[in-house]
């Protein structure tokens, strides 16, 4: 059994190599052009914007969808006639999802390349990281994905540099406040996370919404980021008092816990947290049977129905470009956090002088932005709670029914 698992595993994660080897785009770190625009758009100098994402290491495929939405914006802008005449160009870096790979990153594309802004870097550890780096050096940064509390907390990391687009762990947990317990059943929950920021957070934010709605948290069992044997701590489990499991971790460990589990005979129903799950993702990988009945947070339900976007339009556009380019559907939601990230930097441009665009500008002009998004919703940054510069993200859940992913909550955006 234990022989099959490993080679199961082997096979995942080799179709995820595969899968970053063969996508259109991904084939350099870095890149400021791309085949749809070369030799076209706006003649102005370039609005050098940095990029920090994982494109190597076990969650590569996420970043590499993050940058092939950024790059899907940054080619629509150009293609307008770019800001006042001056076209966008990304500059793109690696982060491998590791802090100080990301530092690097960071200072490497402040000092050398003197980008105006940086958007990144996905993992929490690596974007915590970068948080010093720009605030230092007053370079502004745009957060995508990183769920950690930590970084636009203002007892934590938040500052007047940072500004996070997507919904931190707490906020997700808060939108899920009223159907956790109640509609979804989760009474004794157990955590299975990755031990990271990311998945220490999840754990302190999900705690605080089960004890305020009834639940009861069992236990929690980590495990780390290129784990491939579960079935030990699934054994644990199964064995326990626990009905249920919140899991936090990226889609590719969700797909071998789904099918580990049911091996096992694993009757606990699982919910992923961070939205960067997409169900579809982990049919591909392990099969309908294994997925059958895993739950998931979801920040892109215009994946499944762009009409359930806070920008229809846009939404279907993307849908549409993102098959046109060939990329992998099963990668889109992330891919969503990259298309609006670089077009919420764009609405902050527009507001300044195109001859005279400065870092500190752009750090003004983010604390303005109206922008509808097709992921994170009517985009605006202020204050939630302890948060500051964040915007108030829409949260989703999604099942899988029958073989399909399907949505069964709509969007919500939560309350403090």
């Amino acid at each position: 059994m234990l022989f099959s698992q490993k080679r199961r595993a082997f096979l995942i994660l080799s179709c995820l190599l595969c899968l970053f080897l063969v996508t259109p785009g991904c084939g350099s770190s870095k890149g400021t052009t791309s085949e749809q625009t070369k030799g076209q758009g706006p003649k102005g100098e370039p609005i050098k914007i940095g990029l920090i994402q994982p494109l190597s290491g076990p969650v590569a495929a996420a970043g590499i969808a993050v940058k092939n939405g950024a790059f899907i914006a940054k080619d629509e802008i150009n293609a307008s006639g770019g800001i006042n005449g001056r076209p966008i160009e990304l500059i793109v870096e690696d982060s491998a999802n590791d802090p100080a790979t990301a530092t690097n990153a960071a200072n490497k594309l402040i000092t050398r390349d003197n980008v105006l802004a940086i958007i990144g870097a996905w993992g929490s550890s690596p974007t915590l990281a970068v948080v010093p780096v720009c605030r230092n050096n007053k370079v502004p940064q745009l957060v995508e994905t990183a769920s950690s509390f930590k970084v636009t907390d203002r007892n934590e990391q938040g500052n007047e540099w940072v500004y996070r687009l997507n919904a931190p762990t707490r906020m997700e947990a808060a939108a899920m406040k009223e159907h956790l317990v109640k509609d979804l059943g989760f009474k004794k929950v157990m955590f299975l996370s990755v031990n990271n920021d990311w998945g220490r957070g999840a754990i302190l934010d999900y705690t605080k919404v089960l004890k305020e709605t009834g639940g009861e948290v069992v236990g929690q069992e980590f495990f780390e980021q290129d784990e491939t044997n579960f079935t030990p701590i699934l054994t644990r489990v199964k064995n326990s008092p626990a009905d249920s499991i919140i899991l936090t971790t990226d889609a590719a460990q969700v797909a071998l816990i789904a099918e580990q589990g049911r091996n096992i005979g694993l009757t606990q129903k699982i919910l992923v947290t961070g939205g960067s799950c997409f169900l579809d993702k982990v049919i591909k990988l392990v099969g309908p049977k294994a997925a059958e009945g895993l739950y998931a947070s979801m920040f892109y339900a215009g994946a499944y129905d762009p009409n359930k976007s806070a920008n229809p339009e846009k939404a279907k556009y993307f849908n549409e470009e993102w098959k046109k380019r060939g990329y992998d559907w099963v990668e889109i939601t992330e891919g969503a956090r990259g298309y609006d990230a670089v077009m919420t930097l764009a609405e902050a441009l527009k507001q300044l002088p195109s001859q005279n665009i400065t870092r500190e500008g752009i750090r003004e002009a983010l604390a303005k932005v109206k922008l509808k998004g097709i992921i994170f919703g009517d985009i605006s940054f202020g204050e939630w709670g302890s948060f500051i510069n964040q915007n108030a993200a829409p949260v989703a859940i999604a099942v899988v029914k029958n073989g399909k992913g399907q949505l069964v909550m709509d969007p919500v955006v939560p309350k403090p």
